[in-house]
């Protein structure tokens, strides 16, 4: 996440070239950062709030998702140019604002189902992980809007200008934690460990 802050406070959002390539850039590790919170989470959920176990656990699932899971880092980086294009192209139109809107979500529920999803089964096959996440999503369409819904109030927290700061370091780890409990609540988690079986 800080090569994003880094690009959000050095750059920022304009529509030129550079800005939409550095954006694009800046969020390839957002993927593997998001696997090793919630195998993080995980942890935490399952074994108590230690926390040296659990740093343990994110920093070993974001070697994992860094190397294993490459194609799926490359999947924002793609959507932030495609969609980031559009926008700057034709950003006046309301039917254009409303289509990168819901690219940026589908982007977002994808990388997270994704990343759910490869706690579960532990494989790297893109072909397996993709078939597999898209049908438990399409079966638990409600877990992707509480996914949808936690990443957008952690975003929003997060650009607060007074408690901003400080939710940067706090709200993604909290986030990750709604996210798992929202997965075995609502039988997301139950759901993808049937179907590796």
């Amino acid at each position: 996440m800080l090569p994003a802050l880094l690009f959000q406070a050095l750059v920022g959002w304009q529509g030129t070239h550079a800005a939409i390539w550095l954006g694009a850039i800046s969020l390839t590790t957002v993927f593997p950062g998001i696997h090793g919170l919630l195998a993080a989470a995980t942890s935490m959920l399952d074994d108590g709030f230690e926390s040296a176990r659990a740093a343990r656990r994110f920093w070993q699932a974001f070697g994992t998702a860094f190397r294993g899971l490459w194609w799926m880092s490359a999947v924002l980086p793609a959507a932030t140019v495609i969609l980031g294009y559009d926008y700057a192209l034709m950003g006046g139109n309301d039917v254009v604002l409303l289509l990168v809107v819901s690219g940026a979500a589908l982007a977002i529920a994808l990388v997270v189902g994704v990343a759910a999803t490869a706690q579960s089964i532990h494989t790297c096959a893109p072909v397996v992980l993709m078939t597999r996440t898209v049908s438990a999503m399409l079966r638990r369409p409600h877990v992707v809007l509480a996914w949808l819904l936690i990443v957008g109030l952690t975003v929003s927290a997060m650009v607060l200008p007074v408690i901003g700061a400080v939710a940067v370091l706090l709200l993604p780890a909290g986030a990750a934690l709604a996210i798992v409990v929202c997965n075995r609540s609502l039988g997301y988690s139950a759901l993808v460990d049937g179907a590796a079986r």
